[in-house]
């Protein structure tokens, strides 16, 4: 199976509608076409732009098969019989996520109904959200597998529930443990688009879209590789050598897309994409020294950034950075302004330790 990454298309998720037009204009500086989740009966309630992404074909509507329901209806029944409770990283939600009956087969909407009453006149259940956010995770992970392309989102509980399943929850209980011999780290990618995106209209990202095709491709391989590297080598000095080599891939990279990106803003604001990672924790100490608060984000270079998420568990029969692919990276987009001017900008990004710590352990 290819990295997830390296394809054309994305998956967004949790919600059908886009919470802001900005992140669908940065995803698409990315990738070509954006896919999401959309019941048949109901119609999105979008903006004008959102409208002339989907009738320019970058934006399009996943149509469920009865074997995505029936996959996730498997899955989400086995996760939530196997729990005590519910994991408190799905009671919580930047935005509120609606469950629609077209989303769900006939068994559950069955169960949903007797538990919950019927559907109001839109086809939305009224249920809590722990419930409404872990259905809709199980639901966006079967739908992209089985049509390999990569789940993206702008929700920070969906992504720290990303990290514990890509590596099928091996998350020691205690997040930084130094006596562990890997690592869950985060790499961020920094200042990558315009900073006055949101003031650039469909048709000029449109334009854009056919001129950034060839460096969009290179910047996701080069993401890819980088994964790649960092979950497989162990020699502390050997990777700071990797690291120095793609630090330079990516400011080229950079520098042949902003020649593009001039004629519309001379700026770049503080948008990050954060890649999740298993790597050897001997790489956190090598890079950043072990006086260093672990959960802190390290400044690599102008373009990379990275920090330590948690410790992990020893598995019996192999290490999860072994048993991990790089079909199963995880992915993050994330925009912020600048705080007081674009040279000056920090990373604000969601405390990724805090919000797997609330996961795995509440």
């Amino acid at each position: 199976m290819k990295n997830l990454f390296t394809s054309k298309s994305i998956l967004y998720y949790p919600s059908i509608e886009f919470m802001e037009e900005s992140w669908v204009k940065t995803a698409l500086l990315f990738w070509d076409k954006i896919y999401r989740i959309v019941p048949e009966s109901y119609s999105p309630i979008d903006s004008d732009e959102i409208k002339a992404a989907v009738a320019e074909g970058f934006i399009e509507n996943i149509q469920l098969s009865y074997d995505d329901l029936k996959t996730t209806a498997d899955q989400f029944e086995l996760f939530c019989t196997k729990l005590p409770f519910t994991p408190a990283g799905f009671e919580s939600s930047n935005y509120e996520i609606n469950l629609h009956h077209e989303k769900m087969d006939k068994r559950l909407q069955a169960i949903f109904a007797s538990q919950y009453g019927s559907y109001d006149k839109q086809g939305f259940y009224s249920v809590p959200p722990e419930i409404a956010n872990g259905y809709m995770f199980f639901l966006a992970m079967i739908a992209s597998k089985r049509r390999n392309i990569s789940r993206l989102t702008d929700n920070s509980d969906m992504f720290a529930a990303m990290a514990y399943f890509d590596v099928e929850g091996q998350f020691d209980e205690v997040l930084h443990d130094a006596e562990r011999e890997e690592q869950y780290a985060q790499i961020l990618i920094n200042n990558l688009v315009p900073i006055d995106i949101d003031k650039l209209s469909m048709p000029q990202i449109v334009k854009l879209q056919h001129e950034l095709s060839k460096h969009k491709q290179s910047f996701r391989e080069g993401v890819t590789a980088l994964c790649n590297k960092l979950s497989n080598i162990e020699d502390s000095e050997f990777i700071k050598k990797e690291i120095a080599d793609y630090i330079g891939q990516i400011e080229e990279a950079n520098s042949s897309k902003e020649s593009w990106l001039r004629r519309y803003s001379r700026n770049f604001r503080n948008a990050v994409l954060a890649v999740g990672v298993p790597t050897s924790m001997g790489v956190h100490y090598s890079l950043y020294g072990s006086t260093q608060d672990p959960y802190s984000l390290f400044n690599i270079s102008e373009s990379l950034w990275g920090g330590l998420i948690a410790s992990m568990a020893s598995a019996a029969s192999a290490t999860p950075r072994k048993q991990w692919m790089s079909s199963e990276a995880t992915y993050y987009l994330q925009i912020r302004d600048a705080a007081e001017s674009i040279d000056k900008a920090q990373i604000n990004f969601a405390n990724m330790p805090n919000l797997l710590d609330e996961f795995i352990n509440d």
